[in-house]
């Protein structure tokens, strides 16, 4: 009932369907008995199928789209205009199919065919296709135990009118007619798989018109390329889109896939991997020799900004906008602060007012704190000088973590030992010194880690460690920001130890608990949820095929109060994948 979403995504027309008859132009249609006597009606079901593979239900519907070939209204079938014809968030990561089994010696080739397109578009977007076995004995358009069937079509004329090679269905039709059908012809499209057919149906199934609708195809005086105004253009028009006939001005060649426009079409509608927009930069800011980069909230809108450093002491700041978007550097902190011998920096809110500072140290156990002011800026210079000459022995290492939950953060002192020393920061971000002594030796033991994160959702930062074997322990910290040097939490073992995984920490439900990420190097992510600090494996899991080769970091991007995931790429392109789990 509402317009149809146009992706600017592909189907290389080499038309995994049939193309409609000659019609003549657009501009001047034939009346419409004419018009009927060349649309091919299915049999048992009634339903028309015009340009190649679209279904109209009735006849009163097949009107209105011949009314609208001459008014710029192609496919305006249903015209509420509330919204995108769309899956709910709920629908969407329940696509249930069937396959029939009337499909016979060839029963094996759909369920492989579907599996294989199922899975690029669930690469593209946050929905999930599931085919279920057990239906498949009973796989009809009457089956309410899926959410649509795919079944066989005999492929016979109908009146002397061709059977399209395949049609299927949008989002807002009724279970009854909500199948995929799929003629004998497209097993045997010359230079098109089943699969490349089964990629621009499911297309349709997602609520993606014909590409070639658009007026930017110039095809609205093509016989069968009819384009119409009742869709809303997601990404710039693709010419290669997997849902655009080759016979209408398409230039993909070879079998039907998607490109990276209909990928990004689908991520818009449906969200990324993590469910949330994804979004990329433009190449080289923070690229040069030299130069780290990090995340830290320095305006406290809540929304992570990008820092870029140096070995020279120069800093850049990325804010992010209202939309988790880094479009250049905001503010410039004085170049030199922070850049003698030996020096690192530190980010953590010292004096709870919600804007990350910098905190440098070095090795003789000095510190300096730049307090950040409004709009993020830092001025390069000293607003605060802790304590000297503390966690300054051979190989001591600083991180900073809220341990008492009074919203500043403490400074963690931790050895090569096992050895923990926390000094909780005061009003005004002075530290005076250690104020708690967790016990030796805890995750000390070749191959630890140390991280921090609350994962219990206590506002107290907790102390993870995980290892090579996959191990994980975590040692919750108690009131005034007391660590026992124990484990109070056990998850489960041998979880993302395989070559190549390494963790990630971050709350991306949005339940004030830190997650565990595990991600690859081929761009898979698995998530285990904290369950009040437990963890009892895998919760998530998508092969994502995302920055596998880059730097990935974690922090809420858009102010949603979710994590979020940033990759850094070899030529210095930012990308984000925002989280709606």
């Amino acid at each position: 009932m509402r317009p149809l979403i146009a992706l600017s995504i592909v189907v290389a027309a080499s038309a995994c369907v049939d193309a409609e008859p000659e019609l003549g132009s657009t501009g001047a249609p034939v009346d419409f008995e004419d018009f009927l006597a060349t649309v091919y009606q299915e049999p048992g079901t009634g339903t028309y199928i015009v340009d190649g593979d679209l279904p109209i239900r009735s006849l009163e519907a097949l009107r209105a789209y011949h009314a609208s070939l001459g008014t710029g209204q192609a496919l305006a079938i249903q015209t509420n205009l509330f919204g995108d014809i769309k899956w709910s968030d709920t629908d969407k990561l329940r696509l249930t199919y069937c396959v029939s089994t009337a499909f016979g010696t060839r029963y094996g080739t759909v369920v492989n065919a579907m599996a294989a397109a199922a899975a690029d578009w669930e690469l593209a977007a946050y929905v999930d296709f599931t085919h279920v076995p057990a239906q498949d004995g009973a796989c009809t358009a009457s089956n309410d135990a899926v959410m649509f069937d795919v079944s066989v079509g005999d492929g016979l004329p109908v009146d002397g009118k061709p059977a399209p090679d395949a049609r299927s269905f949008f989002p807002n039709e009724g279970r009854s007619d909500r199948s995929v059908i799929i003629h004998p012809t497209a097993f045997t499209l010359p230079g098109v798989s089943l699969t490349g057919v089964l990629r621009h149906e499911l297309g349709h199934t997602l609520g993606f018109i014909h590409e070639h609708y658009r007026p930017e195809a110039g095809q609205d005086a093509v016989a069968g390329c009819h384009w119409g105004q009742w869709f809303r253009p997601v990404t710039s028009y693709d010419s290669a889109s997997v849902m655009h006939y080759r016979q209408c001005g398409g230039t993909q060649v070879g079998d039907l896939v998607l490109t990276a426009l209909d990928r990004a079409g689908a991520a818009a509608i449906y969200g990324g991997f993590l469910g949330g927009a994804m979004g990329n930069s433009g190449p080289g800011w923070c690229g040069h020799p030299g130069a780290q980069l990090d995340i830290g909230d320095f305006d406290g809108d809540g929304r992570g900004d990008l820092f870029c450093h140096d070995g020279d002491g120069r800093r850049w700041i990325d804010l992010a906008d209202e939309q988790g978007r880094y479009l250049g550097t905001d503010t410039y902190p004085a170049w030199g602060w922070c850049g003698h011998p030996g020096a690192k920096l530190l980010i953590g809110d010292f004096n709870g007012d919600r804007r990350d500072d910098l905190l440098c140290y070095d090795r003789e156990g000095r510190r300096w704190i730049d307090f950040a002011a409004e709009g993020g800026h830092l001025h390069g210079d000293t607003d605060a000088s802790p304590l000297m000459n503390w966690c300054n022995h051979d190989g001591a290492h600083l991180a900073a973590g809220d341990f008492d939950g009074d919203g500043r953060d403490d400074l963690l002192c931790y050895d090569d030992a096992g050895r923990r020393w926390i000094d909780l920061a005061e009003a005004g971000a002075r530290f005076a010194g250690e104020d708690t002594y967790p016990a030796w030796g805890w995750c000390a033991h070749p191959g630890a880690t140390l991280a921090i994160a609350d994962v219990n959702g206590d506002r107290r930062d907790d102390l993870i460690c995980h290892d090579t074997a996959g191990r994980r322990w975590i040692d919750f910290a108690a009131e005034g920001g007391h660590l026992h040097g124990d484990a109070d939490s056990l998850p489960v073992f041998n979880w993302c130890n395989f070559p190549g995984a390494s963790l990630v920490f971050a709350d991306f439900n949005g339940d004030g608990r830190a997650d565990f990420l595990c991600h690859d190097t081929l761009g898979r992510k698995w998530i285990d949820f904290s369950d009040g600090g437990h963890f009892t494996g895998e919760n998530y899991f998508r092969d994502a095929q995302w920055c596998g080769a880059g730097t990935l970091l974690a922090a809420d991007v858009n102010g949603d109060r979710r994590g979020d995931l940033i990759c850094r790429d070899a030529a210095a392109t930012t990308w984000t994948a925002a989280s709606r789990l």
